[in-house]
């Protein structure tokens, strides 16, 4: 099976292509990509799937989910574009005598904020102004850059 993994690879550098996946907690030659689909709209968060290959069946799944992880596209050796995020989803799809598959699903650190409902009121704060306040139970960094009018009062509810 690892003869196919190579094929794949070979197959990729003759187009100048290659994809890579990173965790944090794992060696960076961990896993090599299969495919990948990417979902991207300018109103919801962003969420990449890939189905991985990876020569060792053990991977500890602790050491995995909720990590950092950064997706690569590269194209004759340079890095074209990358997509960092964490970890949601992590299963084991099937294992052989050399090579294991998963799947995995990246996903931005804001993707935590529907995971629970939360409503707040502000006053005497512009809509951006109270943001910070939102993310950081999150740990989501947060930065603005515009100044905006600060208003009455504000209703915020998390994304659902």
């Amino acid at each position: 099976m690892s003869r196919v993994i190579d094929k794949i690879n070979q197959l990729f550098d003759r187009s100048g292509l290659r994809f890579t996946l990173i965790t944090e907690n794992l060696p960076e030659q961990t896993f090599a990509v299969v495919d990948f689909s990417l979902h991207e709209s300018l109103s919801s968060p962003f969420r990449l799937e890939a189905t991985l290959t990876c020569k060792s069946p053990e991977i500890d799944f602790a050491n995995v989910l909720d990590s950092n992880a950064a997706f690569a596209v590269h194209r004759n050796g340079q890095v074209e574009r990358q997509i960092t995020g964490m970890v949601t989803q992590f299963s084991l799809i099937s294992t052989g005598r050399h090579v294991s598959h998963y799947r995995i699903t990246i996903q931005p650190p804001l993707w935590r904020t529907s995971l629970r409902v939360n409503s707040r009121i502000f006053q005497n704060q512009s809509v951006v102004g109270h943001a910070p306040n939102s993310y950081i139970c999150y740990e989501i960094e947060y930065s603005r850059s515009m100044n905006v009018p600060t208003t009455l009062s504000c209703i915020s509810s998390d994304l659902e």
